[in-house]
């Protein structure tokens, strides 16, 4: 056999391709399949998208459990949170999310749900510990820039149930449209 891979690849591909190759019966099995194979596509990459965005949420959640866990022990106060931003940013250059801005939000986050339920100070450093069983809420299911519009514009998650913030939704519900 004369010529590279590459080269007889490109001659068989469009004799492949041409309907005259399948009998129409094939043809139209093969495009109902092809259908339903770009939707399962679609599918897995938004089940991707969707788990990559509840993974950042989760990881912001442990963050501020971590740092309001360390501001409690120590006398650094918001020191740390400008310290951690300039050593993970030097560790991490390539991720965004790690300015001493969204390390704070990280924090307020955190206690956005923790403190609106009467917790002291020493109660919210021990949910820290506690922080694994964020998950499975409504909360995570929204971006984070949704996340932010929500515990900066409420005092607290009593609030946030009463007031739809975000245009065409009902913060209490969720993901549920207002006008249902």
């Amino acid at each position: 056999m004369t010529g590279s891979f590459e080269q007889r690849l490109n001659q068989v591909l469009p004799r492949l391709a041409s309907p005259d190759v399948l009998p129409p019966t094939a043809l139209a099995e093969y495009q109902a399949w092809l259908v339903t194979v770009k939707h399962r596509i679609v599918l897995v990459r938004l089940r991707m998208a969707l788990a990559a965005s509840r993974e950042l949420i989760q990881f912001y959640w442990d963050l501020g459990a971590l740092i309001a866990h360390k501001q409690a022990q120590s006398q650094w106060g918001d020191k740390l949170i400008a310290q951690l931003s300039a050593d993970l940013q030097k560790t991490f250059p390539e991720i965004k999310g790690l300015s001493a801005s969204n390390l704070k939000y990280c924090l307020r986050f955190f206690h956005f749900y923790t403190s609106g339920q009467g917790a002291s100070d020493l109660e919210v450093a021990a949910a820290a510990a506690a922080a694994a069983s964020f998950g499975q809420q409504p909360v995570d299911q929204l971006p984070w820039g949704h996340n932010i519009l929500i515990f900066t514009k409420c005092s607290s998650v009593e609030v946030r149930g009463r007031r739809p913030l975000l245009r065409g939704t009902n913060a209490a519900a969720g993901l549920e449209p207002r006008w249902r």
